[in-house]
């Protein structure tokens, strides 16, 4: 019998492949669902992310943002923030790494 991977709080890890498989199987978009943050990119020179709860850090080679649970960080150089709006962020310049945590 296999066991389900549980976080350190005993939660199961899987919640947000769930919402995601749910957003999939009702054909809306994953990030009107809560805990779920979508991000897309335009080759290693354009993010675009819904679900950014705000912004932690900010210079033109570092950005942190924080999504629902997880920060994101963006590395590269010059990072600047094109738009923040209602909780979609849209960061340019050059991209070298994309990281995340809890």
């Amino acid at each position: 019998m296999a066991k389900s991977k549980n976080d350190s709080k005993g939660k199961p890890e899987q919640k947000e492949s769930i919402m995601t498989k749910l957003a999939s199987e009702l054909e809306v978009p994953s990030e009107v669902l809560p805990g779920v943050f979508h991000m897309e990119l335009l080759e290693n020179r354009e993010a675009v992310i819904d679900g950014c709860k705000g912004v932690q850090e900010y210079n033109d080679e570092r950005i942190i943002l924080k999504l629902n649970k997880k920060t994101v960080t963006f590395l590269g150089l010059n990072l600047e923030l094109k738009a923040f709006t209602n909780e979609r962020v849209i960061i340019s310049g050059y991209i070298a790494n994309i990281g995340f945590s809890d």
